[in-house]
């Protein structure tokens, strides 16, 4: 008769009942999406409209959405009916670039570090690539000779308002010191030195100081130590004649 519900018969006499079908996906929304194109964010999901819903190919493609780096957050539900699942993904969608600013450059010309900036007015902010962006402001200036670090407070403000800010940090040295040797010999050491306080430490002038001083007379070895100090600054320590032990 029609209606009825079989048992199937497995092994040794037992029943097994059929499992109930998983439920199909009827439909996937977006709420909260204003500038995002939806048929973009479609591509990235595995679970689409028409195939066997499972909680956990949802909850990978919440995380899979998230990680696009558009959203301060996003979450998934999801309402059956009937054999039938509508999937909601709930977006807060991070906000327009209204305006890019950089500061704290001195040796690096803003020209040159906006060109290296992928980051565009109108955009929506990305997270991943403003990281991208971050790096290559920092590759830039290493392939200048210089360090340069990021304040992640102006970015932290982009995420609120729009208004997206690149300080730079120029990192400078803070104390240069020598130990080693006699008195009379720092003493001439330091007078040998180019990379000094408050100059901008560059990475490759203290290899050159390292083979100053080891154009001195009495100097064996010269071993330099560059050890951060605070935010921007490094303190340079000079070791004449290390002890061997």
């Amino acid at each position: 008769m029609a209606g009825l519900a079989f048992p199937l018969v497995g092994l040794a006499g037992s029943q097994v009942w059929a499992a109930d079908p998983a439920p199909v996906v009827e439909a996937i929304e977006f709420a909260g999406l204003n500038n995002l194109e939806e048929m973009a964010l479609r591509r990235t999901l595995t679970l689409n409209t028409g195939e066997p819903f499972a909680a956990a190919e949802m909850e990978a493609d919440r995380k899979a959405l998230l990680a696009l780096g558009y959203f301060r957050s996003v979450s998934a539900a999801q309402r059956t009916q009937n054999g039938r699942t509508q999937i909601t993904y709930r977006l807060a969608e991070l906000p327009r670039v209204l305006h890019i600013r950089v500061s704290g450059n001195s040796v690096v010309e803003r020209r040159a570090i906006q060109s290296v900036i992928s980051t565009r007015l109108g955009q929506v902010l990305c997270l991943p690539k403003l990281q991208e962006d971050v790096r290559a402001i920092e590759q830039l200036y290493r392939e200048r000779g210089y360090v340069a670090r990021l304040d992640d407070k102006p970015l932290d403000e982009a995420t609120r308002t729009g208004i997206l800010g690149f300080a730079v940090m120029e990192v400078r040295i803070e104390a240069v010191d020598l130990e080693g040797g006699s008195a009379k010999l720092r003493e001439q050491a330091r007078q040998e030195l180019q990379e000094v306080a408050p100059d901008l430490y560059q990475p490759e002038a203290v290899s050159e100081d390292q083979q100053r001083l080891l154009r001195l007379k009495g100097v064996r070895s010269a071993v330099a130590r560059v050890e951060p100090s605070g935010p921007g600054r490094v303190r340079i320590h000079w070791t004449l004649n290390p002890d061997k032990r």
